[in-house]
């Protein structure tokens, strides 16, 4: 038996907003383990879902189906991104993209912007779509840049091949 879209939807929207609240981009896996852990158990979560699928499935689910999503949804608003490089949230652009996430901007400002992780992906990104065409490589925003790269090491490194690659500015966000 499969659960039934109103119940999905309203469990999901429940857990998304938990995870607001929670800072769940920030959380490293072992923290989202216990959360996972809790929310099986709960009686408004696990145990509705338990209803509708084997109890030993409800995790399974919770993490590959209700909050499936969650971190590129959260991830995809250009907020933040924006005003990290003081450009105005409302301004124009020409196309926006996903995987890593950036917007062309009308002025032909090329951003993107993703996890510190996955810097290599970001730096190639802002690279290979504004590369041959007139497209300016503007700027690359690594966000979640706790732990490793917060040494400066580190972010030279990655400074130094955003240089090499003619991006213009790279902004460091902790969130």
């Amino acid at each position: 038996m499969s659960v039934p879209d109103e119940v999905r939807t309203q469990l999901k929207l429940k857990l998304w907003q938990e995870a607001d609240q929670i800072g769940w981009v920030n959380l490293k896996t072992s923290q989202k383990s216990k959360f996972y852990e809790r929310w099986t158990r709960d009686a408004e979560i696990g145990a509705v879902l338990a209803h509708f699928m084997n109890h030993m499935h409800v995790r399974v689910y919770i993490k590959d189906t209700l909050l499936k999503g969650y971190n590129g949804e959260h991830n995809s608003d250009p907020s933040v991104p924006l005003k990290a490089l003081s450009i105005p949230v409302e301004a124009q652009f020409i196309e926006s993209y996903v995987k890593p996430h950036g917007r062309l901007l009308r002025d032909r400002r090329l951003i993107c912007w993703g996890r510190a992780e996955g810097w290599q992906h970001v730096l190639m990104a802002v690279y290979e779509r504004s590369y041959g065409k007139n497209i300016r490589p503007y700027a690359a925003v690594l966000c979640n840049a706790r732990a490793r790269f917060n040494d400066s090491a580190a972010r030279e490194m990655i400074e130094l091949a955003a240089t090499k690659l003619g991006i213009e500015e790279v902004k460091w966000l902790e969130e």
